[in-house]
């Protein structure tokens, strides 16, 4: 099926889950889209990895000496909520937020089927305004509501994933 296909999506939020969709992406050759969302959907996180013109995601998840916003780690107990009718376990975010994010993710998709290429390769997308007391530790270039912030991570030399030396 992947051999098939033009782009691989990924919206699963698991680094190790999407580490192995970056090795499919990267035996097939095939670009991939990573789509996230943090904060209760108040961030996005959109990555373009494509091996043969750039980084894969294992540079994205190696990319701690680029000056890129870092988004808060919050404890897991702080993000889950319980349903009071059944008692299931559930992550709250507004359909919003939710909304701009997996828009401009399908606005890349759809362009990059299309032919488009991108300078970049790496987006944070901030939806709607929240209290600068709920994340205190947010990036100041983060604060501003309804955003979309562009970046670039480079491949890094010895990616044992995507570096032409392995």
């Amino acid at each position: 099926m992947v051999s098939e296909g033009d782009l691989i999506i990924s919206c699963l939020g698991s680094d190790s889950i999407e580490s192995f969709v970056n090795v499919v992406s990267v035996t097939y050759d095939k670009p991939a889209l990573y789509c996230r969302t943090y904060l209760h959907g108040t961030i996005g996180e959109i990555i373009l990895s494509n091996a043969i013109k750039g980084s894969c995601f294992q540079c994205y998840l190696d990319m701690d000496e680029i000056s890129i916003p870092k988004i808060p780690i919050i404890p897991f107990e702080k993000t889950v909520e319980f349903d009071t009718d059944c008692g299931s376990a559930f992550i709250p975010a507004s359909a919003v937020d939710m909304d701009l994010i997996s828009l401009h993710s399908a606005r890349i998709a759809l362009s990059l089927l299309e032919g488009t290429s991108y300078d970049y390769n790496y987006w944070l997308i901030r939806g709607r305004e929240i209290q600068n007391s709920e994340y205190p530790d947010l990036d100041s270039r983060l604060q501003k509501p309804f955003q979309i912030l562009n970046y670039t991570i480079p491949k890094k030399n010895g990616c044992f994933i995507c570096s032409s030396e392995n």
